[in-house]
């Protein structure tokens, strides 16, 4: 019955019924507790309709049943970047790429760290980023203009120091 629950779930949500969707997710958690997938099912559908706080308990609950669950990790991660909570969000990230890096969907957890990283001022690192990414994938688009954008900022924060430094003089 807990799947029938989550198919359903899974429906209303791709006709956009997602407060529906999530009572349905409600159900099958209630049927079976340590189902993992749905739990992220419900963080997605939570996540896309801006209940922030709820999507990151789902995820923080699969973690304790699978802490290295990477959907779980990553998606916390965009979670905290959304609310501008960086370091948490580099937190998460780092937790997925620790094992496997070259693999093209850790050119994307990469990408969302560099990301934080740019989100904090920490250009250096947000450029290191970009150029991990780019050695999975060659051709990411977005993370040749991040990392030329980051690097472009960190010549720039050198610069600056260099003048306030030398007009103390």
């Amino acid at each position: 019955m807990a799947l029938v629950w989550n198919n359903k779930g899974i429906a209303l949500s791709f006709l956009g019924k997602d407060e529906e969707a999530v009572e349905c997710f409600r159900q099958s958690v209630f049927l079976n507790k340590n189902d993992v997938d749905v739990l992220c099912n419900m963080g997605v559908v939570l996540f896309n309709i801006g209940r922030y706080e709820e999507a990151i308990k789902c995820y923080n609950r699969i973690l304790v049943l699978d802490p290295k669950n990477e959907n779980a990790w990553v998606n916390k991660g965009d979670i905290m970047e959304m609310m501008g909570n960086h370091n948490e969000a580099i937190e998460c990230y780092s937790r997925v790429h620790k094992e496997i890096e070259l693999d093209n969907k850790f050119a994307v957890v990469w990408h969302k760290k560099g990301l934080a990283y740019f989100g904090l001022g920490q250009y250096e690192d947000a450029a290191e980023c970009f150029t991990r990414v780019l050695k999975i994938d060659p051709e990411h688009s977005d993370a040749i203009e991040n990392l030329k954008t980051a690097m472009g900022n960190t010549k720039k924060m050198n610069d600056d120091m260099k003048y306030q430094s030398s007009s103390c003089l």
